[in-house]
């Protein structure tokens, strides 16, 4: 009887220079005595598979269709573990940043590592089912021994899952932060100019006051009235300033 298996995934590359993250479309056809791979693009991601096989090390000859088979899956699932840690070493690396700036450029970069690590959860996710219903499945293409492995392979998906959310919830904090910090900054602004207001104020009144031109003023013929005025401005200026001192304004 012919068996056959059919799997499909992608495989995932993540440029440190460009910092760019990309897919392709991987499939792997297990048959009775055969594998048959469809990729889209020339890659390196099987290339330790290939040295393997070349130079004849380990099992990689000699143990069947289907621990090559795992061979490829584990190649392809170790680069997802890679890009995971690379953009998650980044995203830490990011958090020491957000409390000493609030360049754009800061919430610029936070946002596309949320859009890197979802479309990475995104392209993980599909495999972590798929390798539910490989270990689910009584195909006798799947040795027991393969199936050890698997099971193995099935954790690693499963951990890399969980290292994705864990950097999900750290981007979302770092959001937070960011904006938490803007506002702090924004709040600090808004109380400087507040109290220059709130010294300037009556000092504009009292100016308007003194300012008017009528004939009769009280004080305008005060021999020094302007002494007198400033001398009054700084009392006035200096109760303002004990008073935000001690409600602990400044």
């Amino acid at each position: 009887m012919v068996y056959m298996i059919t799997l499909i995934l992608k495989i995932l590359d993540y440029s440190k220079k460009s910092l760019k993250l990309s897919a392709e479309q991987f499939s792997l056809i297990i048959g009775n005595d055969y594998i048959i791979t469809l990729q889209e693009q020339k890659g390196d991601c099987f290339d330790p598979v290939i040295e393997r096989i070349r130079d004849n090390e380990g099992r990689i000859r000699h143990d069947g269709q289907d621990y090559l088979a795992y061979a490829l899956l584990d190649s392809i699932i170790d680069k997802y573990i890679m890009i995971a840690g690379d953009i998650g070493e980044q995203i830490e690396e990011l958090e020491k940043e957000i409390m000493n700036s609030n360049d754009r450029a800061i919430a610029e970069e936070m946002f596309r590592h949320k859009i890197e690590i979802n479309y990475l959860r995104k392209c993980i996710l599909p495999v972590k089912e798929m390798m539910t219903q490989l270990l689910k499945s009584e195909s006798p293409l799947l040795s027991k021994k393969i199936r050890k492995f698997l099971i193995d392979l099935n954790e690693l998906i499963v951990m890399t899952n969980e290292v994705i959310d864990t950097y999900q919830t750290v981007i979302i904090d770092q959001f937070n932060m960011y904006n938490s910090n803007m506002t702090h900054r924004t709040n600090e602004t808004i109380k400087i100019l507040t109290i220059f207001a709130s010294v300037f104020i009556p000092l504009t009144f009292f100016a308007g006051v003194y300012g008017m031109n009528f004939k009769y003023f009280p004080e305008i013929g005060l021999r020094y009235g302007y002494i007198f005025f400033w001398i009054f401005i700084l009392i006035v200026v200096s109760i303002i300033l004990l008073f935000f001192r001690k409600k602990k304004w400044l």
